[in-house]
C-alpha cells in the first residue's frame, strides 16, 4: 500500500527536520565557522536553495539548533527545583550534549563580533532566564523562604555558574571538584541558612527545594 502523500506543510517540516540533523552533524564536525551552508545542505541530501527556503542564513540555522536545546533543556529541568535533575542535566551537558555546547561557546565568540546574531542569541537567553526567575519566585513563595536575591538576578547568577563551570571542565576535568555545580547552586539558593555561623540548613520539603 502507498504512503500517503505529505501535505506540503508536512513536506517542509520534515525537509527543516533533515536540515537540522544535518546541520547538527556539519558543526560538530567542521565547527560552525569552517561549516558552510553547502555542506549542509549535501549533508541533508538538498540543494542549497532548500536550505534558503527555510533558514535565512547559516546563523540563523544555528540559532535553530540552540532553540532546539533549551526547549529540550526546560522540558528535563521541569517547573520545580530540583537538584538532582540538574546535577544529570549538567552531567548530560558534559557527557552527550559536550559537542552542541562547546559549538555554542563558538558562536557565543561570533556573536560578540556580529551585532545581528549577538541580538537574537540574547533574546533567546533572556526567555530562558525570565522562565527559571518564575520558578525560583514561584517555590520560594509556595515554601515560605525569601529569596536571597531578585529571582531574575539569581537566575543569571546559576546560568552563569553553570556555563563557566562547563567551560572550566571542558580545560581541566580531573581539576574541578566533584559536585562542585551542586553545591554552588546550593550557596546561591540558600546563602542566608548557609552563611558562616548559621547553623541552620534547609531542609527538604515537598516543595522540592532541596
Amino acid at each position: 500500500m502507498p504512503k500517503p502523500r505529505l501535505s506540503r506543510e508536512e513536506s517542509r517540516r520534515q525537509t527543516r527536520d533533515r536540515l537540522l540533523v544535518a546541520a547538527a552533524q556539519v558543526f560538530a564536525d567542521q565547527g560552525f565557522n569552517g561549516a558552510s551552508v553547502e555542506a549542509i545542505a549535501e549533508a541533508a541530501g538538498y540543494s542549497k536553495g532548500a536550505v534558503y527556503s527555510n533558514f535565512d542564513s547559516k546563523e540563523d540555522l544555528f540559532l535553530a539548533l540552540i532553540d532546539q536545546q533549551l526547549a529540550a533543556e526546560v522540558e528535563h529541568l521541569g517547573d520545580r527545583i530540583d537538584l538532582a535533575a540538574w546535577r544529570r542535566e549538567f552531567e548530560s551537558e558534559l557527557s552527550q550534549q559536550r559537542t552542541l555546547n562547546l559549538l555554542t561557546v563558538e558562536f557565543f565568540l561570533y556573536a560578540m563580533r556580529n551585532e545581528s546574531a549577538r541580538e537574537k542569541l540574547a533574546q533567546r537567553y533572556r526567555a530562558a532566564r525570565q522562565l527559571l526567575a518564575t520558578m525560583l519566585q514561584k517555590h520560594y513563595a509556595e515554601a515560605g523562604l525569601s529569596l536571597p536575591m531578585p529571582p531574575l538576578h539569581l537566575a543569571w547568577a546559576m546560568t552563569a555558574v553553570g556555563t563557566g563551570l562547563f567551560m572550566e571542565t571542558c580545560i581541566d576535568p580531573e581539576g574541578v571538584p566533584d559536585d562542585l555545580y551542586i553545591s554552588s547552586l546550593k550557596r546561591l539558593l540558600y546563602a542566608d541558612s548557609m552563611a558562616e555561623g548559621d547553623a541552620s540548613q534547609p531542609q527538604p520539603n515537598s516543595s522540592g527545594l532541596v
